[in-house]
């Protein structure tokens, strides 16, 4: 399988495993010290204003001849610490190994999970002033991860005007309409559901929290059967994607 794949995904493989992307994550010191009224906030909510803040500044890194994109670029988060500063310390650590609901967020999509966050606040008690804050500290980090999509997609556009026509331009395009919507909508086809889960694994991953991601075979081989039986992809197609959905995983270690 591996002879299989194009040369682009060989090179882009050899780099992750390298250390390269890992060696030069960002020490960038990302504070909340100056949010008006931070001290008497919950701690959800601290991190929640961080979050935003995060996805805000953080770099982005984008490759050329990459099918899948969104690289969690924090030091801190590679540590299992949401990459925070506050009163000159990252006191927030991760809630990692555990497997989160990609499933769920799959099916509904980032708007789906908005639109039951703000039905629980309707229903929630006006006295339950920590209910009340834990789910807008839930709303805005849903804000943060569609912050960070936005960006990424103004990254491709700006990539996509400045590179001449040719291979790696196409392949920006690609990865532009593969992305767009997702994972604010849920996936149409098994390139958008890919795509989509890899984002969402690897917000949380800029967040600092290392989750198990699942069952991909039961999330994902639907679409895969869907688009096969179209004929709308081709087995080394899908191959190719894969391929470039597990070297993502390589990207943050160093040597």
């Amino acid at each position: 399988m591996i002879r299989n794949l194009s040369k682009e995904m060989h090179q882009l493989a050899e780099t992750a495993l390298s250390g390269k992307w890992g060696r030069e994550l960002s020490d960038m010191r990302i504070s909340i010290d100056d949010i008006p009224g931070i001290d008497e906030m919950h701690n959800e909510m601290k991190a929640a204003l961080g979050l935003r803040r995060v996805a805000e500044q953080v770099p982005l890194r984008i490759l050329p001849g990459e099918r899948i994109v969104g690289l969690a670029t924090m030091r801190l988060g590679a540590q299992h610490r949401i990459p925070i500063w506050f009163k000159d310390r990252a006191p927030f650590g991760s809630i990692s190994h555990t497997t989160a609901g990609f499933a769920t967020a799959l099916e509904k999509g980032y708007a789906g999970i908005r639109k039951e966050v703000e039905k629980s606040l309707v229903r929630r008690d006006e006295d339950d002033a920590y209910g009340r804050s834990f789910l807008n500290a839930v709303s805005l980090c849903l804000e943060a991860a569609g912050i960070w999509h936005a960006r990424h997609i103004a990254e491709l556009d700006r990539l996509i005007a400045a590179e001449p026509e040719g291979e790696i331009r196409s392949n920006y395009v690609k990865v532009r309409a593969a992305l767009i919507n997702v994972p604010e909508d849920p996936p149409r086809n098994f390139y958008k559901a890919l795509m989509s889960l890899w984002f969402m694994f690897s917000f949380q991953r800029l967040c600092g929290n290392w989750p198990g991601i699942g069952r991909i075979d039961q999330m994902l081989g639907g679409f895969l059967e869907k688009d096969l039986a179209d004929g709308t992809i081709t087995i080394g197609e899908e191959r190719e994607l894969v391929a470039h959905f597990s070297q993502g995983g390589t990207k943050w270690k160093s040597r």
